[in-house]
């Protein structure tokens, strides 16, 4: 259970800064226009829609995966907050019995078409991504398990 509480954590870090992306000329200072803002949804993971493994990884119980159910993400006045819904499987045989829920948090700052992501855990960094019309892709390295990659749709402007 140690492993899959570590992998959870290795996978909201990944999965929070995996929502992010910017239109030209955006700005977050305060009084300025933010064009980034908005609610998206998550559309894929690693290329597959979801549901769709984040990461896999072995250890002496068997083969594993963080399956990511659903995923939101709210990008609001430099601040954003991201959900997901994952599941833990184990040799194909799903091990939590509900979706396990993920929340991260933290601000953000867009500049040209790109935007820069801090978690509000500093343990976690920053990252970036991109914005192309209403589709966002962030890509971010995991430790030891390779690269998650996420897509997100705007639903709702803010």
């Amino acid at each position: 259970m140690m492993r899959v509480t570590a992998m959870l954590r290795a996978l909201a870090i990944a999965t929070l800064v995996a929502g992010v992306g910017a239109c030209g000329g955006d700005s977050t200072d305060p009084g300025s226009e933010d064009l980034v803002a908005g609610e998206y949804v998550l559309q894929t993971v690693n290329g597959e829609e979801l549901p769709a493994a984040a990461v896999t990884w072995q250890d002496p119980s068997g083969s594993w995966q963080a399956v990511i159910q659903s995923g939101t993400l709210k990008l609001e006045q430099g601040t954003y907050e991201a959900s997901f819904a994952v599941d833990f499987v184990l040799d194909s045989s799903i091990v939590s019995r509900d979706d396990v829920e993920v929340i991260t948090t933290g601000t953000y700052a867009a500049s040209g078409t790109r935007v820069t992501l801090k978690s509000a855990d500093p343990r976690h960094g920053s990252t970036e991504g991109t914005l192309e019309g209403d589709v966002l892709t962030v890509s971010q390295p995991i430790e030891s398990y390779g690269t998650f990659t996420a897509t997100y749709h705007r639903e709702r402007p803010n």
